[in-house]
């Protein structure tokens, strides 16, 4: 991610669908240190909008904005000398504009937390997380907001 803010075109139209790292830290967690990435707070995938739409599909004129900024995506990519490699519905996710930021915010505060237990009742081994968190769900009705996308999981990019 980095490798692209500094080489790419910034007025490049395909920069914008490009996920961008806004910071980074290190977190010391009781069992190792995390390289922590921040990232602006994005939307649902492609694929689970799909999912709730009749027929698995989304809309056609969606469908073609969401494949032309791909291709913008993709292109910018390209032109930093970067091969990506598996592009698929699920690293594609929708940009959420201010007007429903809130309501995001929302969702990911119900997010459900569960406890990580092994079946066998034996203790978790150290690399494990003690809980998990369920994603945060997006409603159908985001689909009015939704407009931009964005093309993410760059890290398994083929680089010079």
């Amino acid at each position: 991610m980095r490798w692209i803010g500094e080489t790419g075109d910034p007025h490049h139209p395909g920069r914008k669908h490009i996920s961008q790292l806004l910071d980074r830290f290190y977190h010391d967690g009781p069992k190792r240190r995390h390289l922590c990435f921040v990232l602006e707070l994005l939307g649902p995938q492609v694929s689970a909008v799909a999912e709730q739409c009749r027929n698995y599909r989304l809309d056609g004129n969606l469908t073609r904005r969401v494949s032309q900024q791909l291709l913008y995506a993709t292109n910018h990519v390209h032109s930093c000398r970067i091969a990506h490699g598996d592009i698929h519905m699920d690293i594609v996710v929708f940009r959420i504009p201010e007007l429903a930021f809130q309501h995001a915010i929302e969702d990911v505060s119900t997010s459900l937390i569960g406890k990580l237990l092994r079946i066998d009742g034996a203790p978790l081994e150290k690399d494990l997380p003690e809980y998990l968190v369920k994603p945060a769900e997006w409603a159908i009705e985001i689909l009015e907001f939704v407009n931009e996308v964005q093309l993410i999981d760059i890290g398994g990019c083929m680089y010079p």
